[in-house]
């Protein structure tokens, strides 16, 4: 049995009552690795309301991990769940798109320290976000970067 990943211990690292290493330590209980491929993600939507997220809270995230109290891996999950579960809302395009390559790092930008001061620099506006290369849709698709899938407790 998983642990799984609470959104409310999520909005308490948010609001500053828990720390990096308690969110970590969850984080990483709740990946359930299923191959070198593939993985899930345990969340409980145990939020009573949306929460809004900033980008100084994702900066507390980005922060931690430099810091090393925030396991990639466990950023990886975080990010997921934010994305996956439906307690959390922000409206903010460069948000969005740091959330969604912290959750599948694998695609654009691996979690290395040297990516997490860009991440850092994008979300306080010190460096524009870069533009994606388009997706020819003439191209056939390449191999399966990655599978990771949520699995909800509620």
């Amino acid at each position: 049995m998983h642990h799984s990943l609470k959104e409310t211990t999520l909005r308490k690292f948010f609001i500053g009552e828990y720390s990096a290493r308690t969110l970590s330590t969850e984080a990483m209980q709740a990946i359930e690795k299923i191959d070198e491929r593939s993985d899930k993600v345990h969340i409980a939507r145990d939020l009573k309301h949306k929460f809004p997220l900033t980008r100084k809270m994702a900066l507390a995230l980005c922060d931690s991990c430099l810091e090393g109290e925030l396991e990639p891996i466990a950023l990886k999950a975080i990010a997921f769940s934010l994305l996956a579960g439906d307690g959390f809302d922000w409206q903010d395009d460069v948000l969005s798109e740091v959330i969604s390559d912290w959750s599948a790092p694998e695609v654009n930008y691996p979690l290395t320290p040297e990516n997490m001061v860009h991440f850092r620099r994008w979300l306080l506006e010190e460096e524009p976000y870069p533009e994606k290369a388009a997706i020819d849709p003439g191209e056939t698709l390449g191999r399966m970067v990655f599978k990771r899938e949520a699995v909800f407790h509620e």
